[in-house]
């Protein structure tokens, strides 16, 4: 090797060593910083879970277009949660705008236009319920809310500031500022 080409070689070298010292230098440094607390961990599109009970029956099944889990807090956050709750009595259908599940399914909490529809069967009218907000208990089969509550049911309808709905037996309790009325339904001869 010549005496030329072995100097080009280390000028070469130089120029390439001064060059990336100048660009680490200069580069800005990237720290990672600590987890929004606020930020979701996970998300599930189009959700379809089926939940059983101690015996094998099933117990609910919940439908969503979107769910998102935040670690902080361990909860799940819904859009248009579709939720049916199952009993021996029968079945209630669980619709809103938005719900959060507790990490372990005990609490659901749903709001914006809340509605809870019991379907007709042989002996009993359909029951609809319509709230702004409400709680429900699925392992206990309950409902509750404090909001204004309607309640539809034949040909009644009650009015009333909060419930407790037990899913189980049907018994709906207002709370306070109760008021109905009834409109018989046309027999046709």
């Amino acid at each position: 090797m010549s005496h030329k080409t072995v100097t080009s070689s280390l000028i070469v070298i130089a120029l390439i060593v001064i060059g990336v010292s100048i660009y680490f230098a200069n580069a800005t440094l990237t720290t990672l910083s600590a987890p929004n607390k606020n930020q979701y961990d996970a998300f599930v599109t189009q959700l379809h879970q089926t939940q059983f009970s101690k015996t094998g029956n099933i117990a609910n099944t919940s439908t969503s277009p979107l769910l998102r889990h935040y670690p902080d807090g361990n909860y799940d956050l819904f859009n248009k949660p579709h939720i049916i709750l199952h009993n021996n009595q029968g079945r209630w259908i669980v619709d809103a705008d938005k719900g959060r599940s507790t990490g372990d399914n005990k609490t659901i909490t749903l709001w914006g236009h809340v509605t809870m529809v019991q379907p007709a069967t042989k002996t009993t009218p359909k029951t609809t319920i319509i709230t702004t907000h409400a709680t429900i208990h699925p392992d206990q089969s309950l409902a509750t809310t404090d909001a204004w509550v309607t309640i539809h049911r034949g040909g009644t309808v009650i009015e009333g500031r909060g419930a407790h709905a037990n899913l189980k037996t049907g018994v709906i309790k207002l709370l306070s500022q109760t008021r109905g009325h009834y409109v018989p339904q046309q027999i046709t001869p």
